[in-house]
């Protein structure tokens, strides 16, 4: 993912205390900050994550990418022309279940299965399900699990995991003890484990749900 600060032309500042003749200074003004694999991505992540912008008078931005070569990459948007929240939300979700299809090797309806319990996990964010699943690197998951004991079990006989028993050890013992489903939630989802319909998965500690 590439970052972008997007600013427009558009409006006026107000000189602070001013009794000049000229109140007004032109200037550019920051609408915001956003994310992308591309200028347009980031456009339609800008919007969707601040549709209070489609109610202002704003209409023509730009974006630089924030880089060293930002100058390459100056894109202009029409906030009212070019973004469709139900196509790009569309699209968002085709490319997302494209995806899952490819990484996991499953047909259109387990892929759906999978998306919705990830859509869960992440609170019904769009945003916020596509980073877990374009970004995600360790790709830690278990179909058919529906309970944090059944997920204690997986994780306890799932030997590709403790080749390092000595540095996983106190979650290791903890796991073998007995704990209600409450204490095994409490603590699997201190080390990044979530559950819903069915598939477990391990999130990166930097996955902000």
């Amino acid at each position: 993912m590439n970052n972008y600060i997007f600013l427009t032309h558009e409006g006026c500042t107000y000189q602070p205390n001013s009794e000049s003749d000229v109140p007004d200074i032109e200037n550019l003004q920051v609408i915001g900050f956003s994310h992308g694999i591309n200028p347009k991505e980031a456009f339609c992540n800008l919007i969707g994550n601040r549709t209070y912008l489609l109610n202002t008078s704003f209409d023509m931005i730009f974006c630089y990418e924030l880089s060293k070569n930002y100058r390459e990459c100056y894109t202009e948007f029409s906030i009212k022309d070019d973004y469709n929240a139900e196509n790009y939300e569309q699209e968002e979700v085709n490319d997302i279940l494209d995806k899952i299809s490819k990484d996991m090797d499953l047909n259109i309806d387990e892929s759906n299965w999978i998306f919705n319990a990830i859509f869960n996990i992440a609170q019904n964010n769009l945003a916020t399900a596509k980073d877990i699943i374009i970004n995600e690197r360790y790709g830690n998951y278990y179909l058919g699990i529906n309970n944090y004991s059944e997920l204690c079990s997986s994780l306890i006989n799932d030997e590709a995991l403790w080749d390092n028993k000595y540095y996983y050890k106190n979650l290791y013992e903890f796991l073998l003890k007995d704990h209600s489903e409450k204490d095994l939630k409490e603590r699997l989802q201190g080390e990044g484990w979530f559950i819903s319909e069915g598939f477990a998965i391990c999130l990166d500690r930097d996955v902000i749900l």
